[in-house]
């Protein structure tokens, strides 16, 4: 069955359709297209209807019916199977216009994805969206799903999320029933990946035409996104930045890791290793392992700019990034580690009424949903994720053993929280001073803003340190938060855990726990922007792509549409981490208990809220300054606008 789904799912090795680019020929840059505004559903339509449930409720019974007749009343059956013929020859031909060259499982999808974004389309006033008579009770052990591949963590049911269900009881049986079709998508059929664009056929207007009102807005600009230039920023300042690292004269960004895994027939491997020049930060050569098509399993092939081959090594090079980067460090490392490892300790760990549970509030919020929808429609077997990648069945299950030891996220060092990130910043970069670019400048930064406003927090409620440590609430978060880190990197002999019986006093203690906290507001708001905002790179099939045709620079327009409807998938909006300071409702203080305490928690509040504005406005001259020395030819490498990092543009929480 695996093999002939990719047989199926692979794509033909014929390259005779105009649109293909060969290689060596640069693709052209295609603009960025921001979605329609406001925004419009076109939702419940007839097309809609028809290409979406007339398929699964009318044809299939009809056929299954067809098939018993054909096998005791093969005569009595003809009419059954004309009937079938001229049903399904209208449904295909009435519903082409609705995302044509998708397969159902998308298309459903998408329904769904619809209802969510405009049926709860209403922003929310902050105290709306957490009420605190909803707040769910804690300290008790979640009720939990397994997660496909082996993966050693498991991720909190739907039925668990904060303000929504009072128990798991309590869960409407029409929620239970959209849970019931959205889990079981997987199982039905995938549609071949084989239809080119045409010549000169813009990619990004073909996602905008089909998916325009459901896609997420795009923050950043990349207007030379094919140019040398273009990928030295991707590495250096874009979706590799956090994945930077020295190596002789040079720095590189790694990806032939994947290189030796297979993918289904007739697609292209992913690999290469970009280096650029420690001093010049310009792209140097790319180092791919197993040659230009990744037959040479045991050869590595190195291409510079001014090979025949560069323009289509720079795209694999820039896709194999985007899948790397999706897997590893967005999927797993902020999804299923970081985020899905604070919401279930703090629940399992804090009474509704802890200040530290009060405290994180806003930045798990609608994490348990996120994460269980991630799991059910990203993550396991034939979903819309395995379906995205270029990996044969079984390479996906290879790749997702591989994903802890491949994760890289700054700041969490084999599942142990750096307790003075700034010391760890300041060591890394002494060594590599090339390493200190103003991405990572503006990284250290914002983690300075975090955790100054977890240090004053703390000391609110816990004026006397060694409160801490009789606080048995506190220390059973502490234990639990390290011992599911480590149980998410496979550290299977918990040589990680944090001793709280070797802390010296309560000072270690206040200070673990300032950075923990300080951790998860900076994975799942700014960590998030920057690994999962990758609106810019999913619309354009030219620039990155899941998967495509081998030897071809753009892939085909069902990879596109996937591609962007997981993209599309993410658009719904969690609270801004940037509040309007001249409204008094639009603060979330009133989530911090009432005590000696408050007074302090809400100065803290208001400071942090302070520096983040402040900090904004560096951003915003940052981008002016790149965006006047583009227009103006000059280079600025490596001072590349800060769009990831400004605090305008950050989320509380993780979305999907």
């Amino acid at each position: 069955m695996a093999k002939q789904r990719e047989q199926l799912v692979g794509v033909s090795t014929k390259r005779s359709d105009a649109g293909a680019v060969a290689v060596g020929v640069e693709s052209p840059n295609y603009p960025a297209l921001q979605p329609p505004m406001p925004r419009k559903t076109r939702f419940l339509t007839a097309r809609t209807i028809a290409s979406t449930l007339l398929l699964p409720i009318v044809i299939y019974p009809l056929l299954f019916l067809a098939l018993i007749l054909a096998g005791t009343l093969f005569f009595f059956s003809l009419p059954l199977w004309g009937m079938l013929l001229l049903i399904f020859t209208g449904y295909w031909s009435y519903t082409v216009g609705f995302l044509p060259f998708a397969d159902l499982y998308l298309r459903t999808m998408i329904i769904f994805i619809k209802l969510d974004m405009f049926v709860n389309a209403t922003p929310q006033k902050l105290r709306e969206m957490f009420p605190l008579r909803r707040l769910r009770p804690g300290k008790y052990e979640l009720l939990k799903d397994e997660i496909d591949y082996a993966l050693n963590l498991r991720v909190p049911s739907y039925k668990e999320e904060d303000f929504i269900y009072q128990s798991v009881k309590a869960v409407p049986t029409a929620t239970r029933m959209v849970d019931f079709v959205l889990t079981s998508l997987h199982f039905l059929p995938e549609l071949p990946f084989t239809t080119r664009f045409g010549a000169n056929e813009d990619p990004v207007a073909f996602i905008m035409k089909h998916l325009g009102p459901i896609y997420p807005e795009i923050v950043e600009e990349w207007p030379d996104k094919q140019s040398d230039d273009a990928l030295a920023r991707l590495c250096v300042a874009g979706l590799g930045a956090h994945r930077l690292e020295k190596e002789g004269a040079f720095l590189v960004v790694r990806t032939n890791a994947m290189a030796a895994l297979p993918v289904r027939p007739g697609l292209g491997r992913y690999g290469g290793d970009c280096y650029l020049d420690a001093k010049t930060y310009r792209v140097v050569m790319i180092k791919k392992q197993g040659g230009l098509h990744g037959s040479l399993a045991r050869e590595t092939s190195t291409f510079r700019p001014g090979d025949p081959e560069w323009p289509y090594v720079k795209f694999v090079f820039r896709s194999s990034l985007f899948s790397l980067v999706t897997l590893a460090d967005h999927l797993y490392g902020l999804h299923l580690l970081v985020a899905n490892v604070a919401v279930s300790s703090v629940r399992e760990s804090f009474a509704a009424s802890h200040p530290v549970r009060r405290f994180l509030t806003p930045f798990l919020y609608n994490t348990v949903t996120v994460n269980y929808n991630a799991k059910a429609n990203l993550i396991q077997r034939t979903t819309l994720g395995p379906r995205n990648f270029a990996f044969t069945d079984h390479a996906m299950t290879v790749a997702w053993a591989l994903v802890p030891g491949l994760t890289k996220l700054g700041g969490i060092e084999q599942a142990m929280v750096e307790v003075d990130f700034a010391a760890h910043h300041k060591e890394r970069i002494a060594k590599v001073p090339s390493l200190n670019t103003p991405f990572q400048q503006a990284k250290l930064a914002m983690w300075g803003i975090y955790h100054r406003f977890a240090t004053s927090y703390l000391t609110a409620y816990y004026p006397d340190r060694t409160a801490m440590l009789r606080d048995e609430e506190l220390t059973a978060f502490v234990l639990e938060f390290s011992r599911q880190l480590n149980d998410g990197l496979n550290n299977f002999d918990q040589r990680n855990v944090i001793d709280l019986a070797a802390m010296a006093s309560a000072d270690s203690l206040f200070k673990y726990t300032a950075a923990a906290l300080a951790r998860i507001m900076f994975e799942v708001s700014l960590g998030h922007e920057h690994l999962g905002s990758v609106q810019a790179y999913a619309q354009d099939v030219s620039f990155c792509a899941f998967c495509w045709p081998e030897g071809e620079m753009m892939a085909t327009k069902e990879a596109a549409l996937h591609q962007a409807g997981l993209m599309a998938s993410t658009a719904k909006k969690m609270p801004l981490l940037l509040r309007d300071p001249k409204d008094p409702e639009d603060s979330w203080t009133f989530l911090f208990p009432e005590g000696k305490g408050k007074v302090a928690a809400e100065r803290a509040y208001n400071t942090f809220q302070s520096d983040l504005r402040e900090y904004s406005k560096q951003c915003d001259a940052n981008t002016d300054g790149w965006q006047a020395a583009f227009e103006a030819g000059a280079r600025k490498a490596p001072d590349w606008p800060l769009w990831k990092v400004n605090p305008k543009y950050l989320e509380c929480s993780v979305s999907l």
